[in-house]
């Protein structure tokens, strides 16, 4: 069972400007059949990851957005167990296959 979160656009303060399309925002998808709850993921990429009750990682926020620690997570993760997708497409963003 993975951990999927999912955000709808949302409008910026100013009436005038264009509506948000998300395509900055990224979705963190953790595979809970795989995390080893090893922890490293979760000290690297402390603002996006956390222990959840069972021991395991898991998202802290519905989204995010691009950072060095969130990819050094998804790639130092031993179990391949951590996904990173455009929020506003699906699209796998890492780790890159």
């Amino acid at each position: 069972m993975s951990v999927e979160h999912h955000q709808s656009p949302e409008l910026l303060g100013d009436a005038a400007a264009p509506a948000r399309t998300g395509s900055d925002e990224l979705v963190i998808r953790v595979d809970k059949l795989h995390c080893a709850g090893s922890g490293v993921c979760v000290s690297v990429a402390q603002q996006d990851l956390a222990f959840g009750p069972d021991g395991r990682a898991m998202a802290l926020h519905a989204t995010t957005t691009a950072s060095e620690e969130l990819f050094e997570a998804v790639e130092m993760c031993p179990t391949e167990a951590i996904r990173v997708h455009r929020a506003a497409t699906g699209e796998l963003v890492a780790p890159l296959e």
